[in-house]
């Protein structure tokens, strides 16, 4: 019983780790080339938009899905004004390292969860 407390925790601490390097990148990424964003640009921004409504639903995947969703519609309505661009070989490259970081803080939380389940 004591170990459940520990154990979510443990999670939102990971998610407020992924938001945070989520900003941090967000950040370091160039905008706009020529007045246009790069390939999944409002993707991601609804996908971070969604994880802060998740938070505050207490409901993360319903957020992210919600988040995934409008992200998607804004960047078709961009896409068909002609404000979107293909990613550069350097946006392709950080996308592939935000990837790992991503996959890594993943496992890290399977681990996690798992680790708890085990031990109670």
């Amino acid at each position: 019983m004591t170990s459940i407390p520990w154990m979510i925790i443990s999670i939102a601490s990971l998610i407020i780790i992924l938001g945070i390097i989520a900003v941090v990148i967000a950040r370091k990424n160039p905008r706009k080339i020529d007045g246009k964003y790069p390939e999944g640009h409002y993707i991601g921004l609804g996908i971070a938009i969604g994880v802060a409504i998740g938070l505050s639903l207490d409901n993360l995947a319903l957020g992210i899905g919600i988040g995934a969703g409008i992200g998607y519609a804004m960047e078709a309505k961009a896409k068909k004004e002609g404000k979107i661009r293909p990613m550069t070989k350097q946006e392709k490259q950080r996308q592939k390292k935000i990837l790992g970081i991503l996959l890594g803080l993943g496992l890290l939380t399977l681990i996690t969860v798992l680790i708890f389940i085990f031990l109670k």
